[in-house]
Parts: C-alpha cells; sequence; structure tokens
C-alpha cells in the first residue's frame, strides 16, 4: 500500500554489494575477538577482513569453473554429479549426489579431484597432467584444461585473501577465524582448499563453512527490524579495496597459480 517502504542493503561497491553485506550481518563479524576473514566463493571471489575495527572489503573475478561452468564434465550440484573425491588405498574414490553412474562433476567435486590428484603425485605443482584426460568415475573424466581453468579459479581466490592480510600487515596465524559462504564456499572441504593452495594452510582448524549467509542476513532483516541499525553499523564499518590494476594483486595472482606441496 501507500504505507509500505522497501530497504535494501547498501551496497559497498560495484562487486562488494548486499550479498557480502548480509552476509557480515550474518556471522556477526563485528563481534569477532580478532581480525577475521569472510569469504563469500562462487563465479565472483567477494572477501571481506575484520580488523581494529574495520571490515576491508574486495572482489576477484574467479570464474565459473567452481560452479561446473566452462569444465568438461561439469555441472551444478544435481542428481549424478560427483561432489566429492577421497583417496583410499591409493585409488580414486568418488561420492555421487543421488547415489548411481556418475554423470558430471561439480564444483565442490572438482576441488576434492583436484586435490586428490595433487596428492596422488598425478598433478605437478605446474598443473601439468601427463595425460590429457584422468577417468574419475563412469564417463566422468578430467581434462587438462580443466585443470587449468581451476587453477585461475582457485590463483584469483587465494590473491585477493593475501591482498587483503598483507594490506593489514596480518599474517595468516593471526588470522581468528575464517568463514566460508556462498553456494560452492558452503560446500567445499576445506582440506582440500589448503592442499590446493586456495586457503591458506596456517588456518587450519579456524576454518568454518555457514551455507549462505546472504540469505540467512537477509531473512534477519526481514523479520527483526532492529536488525537494520546492525547492518547500518557493518556498512559504516566498511572500507573497499579495488583490486584491478594493483601490482601485488598480479603478482599474487601468478604466485597463487601452482600447487603447493601437498
Amino acid at each position: 500500500g501507500a504505507d509500505c517502504q522497501v530497504y535494501l542493503p547498501p551496497c559497498l561497491s560495484a562487486y562488494v554489494g548486499a550479498d557480502i553485506t548480509c552476509g557480515l550481518l550474518a556471522c556477526d563479524i563485528l563481534h569477532a575477538r580478532g581480525p577475521a576473514l569472510l569469504a563469500d566463493v562462487g563465479t565472483n571471489g567477494e572477501m571481506a577482513l575484520l580488523s581494529d575495527g574495520t571490515i576491508y572489503c574486495c572482489a576477484t573475478a574467479a570464474g565459473p569453473a567452481f560452479e561446473g561452468v566452462g569444465i568438461s564434465c561439469g555441472s551444478a550440484a544435481v542428481t549424478g554429479a560427483i561432489d566429492a573425491v577421497t583417496v583410499e588405498n591409493n585409488a580414486l574414490r568418488c561420492h555421487v549426489i543421488g547415489g548411481g553412474t556418475a554423470r558430471s562433476l561439480c564444483g565442490s567435486g572438482l576441488l576434492d579431484a583436484v586435490a586428490a590428484l595433487r596428492r596422488l603425485e598425478l598433478v605437478e605443482d605446474s598443473g601439468y597432467m601427463e595425460d590429457d584426460s584422468l577417468p574419475l568415475s563412469g564417463s566422468v573424466s578430467l581434462l587438462r584444461r580443466d585443470i587449468r581453468s581451476f587453477q585461475l579459479a582457485k590463483a584469483a581466490v587465494a590473491a585477493g585473501i593475501r591482498v587483503l592480510l598483507q594490506q593489514r600487515g596480518i599474517t595468516p596465524e593471526q588470522v581468528d577465524g575464517v568463514y566460508l559462504a556462498g553456494g560452492f564456499g558452503s560446500y567445499l572441504d576445506p582440506e582440500s582448499a589448503m592442499t590446493i593452495g586456495m586457503l591458506p594452510r596456517a588456518c587450519a582448524g579456524r576454518l568454518h563453512t555457514l551455507g549462505n549467509t546472504a540469505l540467512a542476513g537477509a531473512a534477519a532483516l526481514a523479520l527483526a527490524p532492529a536488525q537494520w541499525q546492525r547492518i547500518g553499523d557493518i556498512s559504516r564499518a566498511c572500507s573497499y579495496l579495488e583490486l584491478s590494476g594493483r601490482a601485488d594483486f598480479a603478482a599474487a595472482f601468478t604466485g597463487n597459480l601452482s600447487f603447493p606441496q601437498p
């Protein structure tokens, strides 16, 4: 009606907007005990670091590989997709959504598959794989070009995190908690993410998956009007860091293309 008012969460920049702002509300980052990092990982990697009362935000174009796009057998997390890969008895073991024969590979399965191949020493530090195609399960295989697409995506996320930390003079060991959100971030295996160098190994034990924090934050705003004061406080505490054109981001991106020792 005429008295109805529509409110929108504040937008911090063209690439860091309502999703990450609602996520910051949902994880209550302003009350973290020490430096805290929220990473909403998907096609765009949006990150926010709390340091000394200020939230430093940035965004990286990770590309669609984490959501199965551009991958030879890639798909969303649907029935028939491999969503997890482990190493058992020196061989790959794949979990398929819904059971049955594997028909595709979703983002979390891609992450696990690359990490597993690194542990089996079938993929080199550079990302080179001797065989052009490596079968996973059923008709699903991983190609060399899939590895390259994945490297570009993971390097973008790792570089964004590195620049945020370096901007504040914070080491990974000093981060009190790393919170993972987003469609891909909610389901990734933190151990796999550390194995391939997307997340700092030094943060082991302080990685937490939170699910869809954008939705959780939006629901809190809809159900509790008092939350609008809190999200206003969050917005005012935010400072946006533009990564494009920065030499340190370019260097961090290049340096994170390769894989660390498993």
